[in-house]
């Protein structure tokens, strides 16, 4: 897996402690400089989608449900946004647009967990520099693999294996396979209505 050698990271963060140690927590990346931004508000995502930045962390105390719809208005193409969640709020939108680019998560996660899920995150940039990959398969796959290093504890190596296995096992494309995957945790795990359709 390549990462680029800089990289500009925005944090939206109600926890001090998670601001206070963001650095400790991409240390064992590859990347030789990260530059860290905090902001206090999700309106103001319109001016970071513009800006040239590669990654969006979002970890608030609470989400309203016009600060979801402000977080779905956009096309995130060029970068990354993991948002972490709490167990209790049910947001159906954030995991039924999956094909938005945000990957949401709950909490509590593991530094290992949330190491597993940049990698993830990160990784798609160069995968959507090919002009054969669709965005939206990138998106479909990426979400994938993160419900299985949450549910399952795979690294993100055996979660790619794991979709290329299932997905020969059934003869299906890699993207379908991926889908399927959603569809169990999300319907299963979550208790979310989700129906890959692509």
């Amino acid at each position: 897996m390549k990462f680029k050698n800089k990289l500009n990271v925005v944090i939206l963060s109600d926890f001090e402690n998670f601001n206070k140690n963001i650095n400790k927590i991409f240390a064992p990346l590859p990347i030789k400089s990260i530059n860290f931004s905090f902001i206090d508000s999700i309106s103001l995502i319109k001016d970071i989608v513009d800006a040239d930045n590669d990654l969006l962390i979002i970890n608030k105390a609470a989400y309203t449900e016009d600060e979801t719809k402000e977080l779905l208005k956009y096309d995130y193409n060029t970068m990354g946004v993991i948002v972490i969640i709490d167990t209790y709020f049910k947001f159906d939108l954030l995991f039924k647009n999956v094909d938005s680019g945000i990957i949401t998560i709950r909490r509590p996660v593991t530094v290992n967990k949330f190491i597993e899920v940049l990698k993830v995150c990160l990784s798609s940039d160069e995968r959507k520099k090919n002009p054969d990959n669709k965005l939206i398969d990138i998106r479909i796959m990426d979400f994938a693999k993160v419900l299985l290093i949450i549910y399952k504890k795979f690294n993100e190596d055996e979660a790619h294996k794991y979709i290329e296995k299932y997905a020969m096992e059934l003869r299906i494309q890699i993207y379908r396979a991926a889908g399927n995957i959603i569809s169990y945790y999300l319907n299963e795990m979550e208790n979310i209505k989700y129906e890959y359709k692509y």
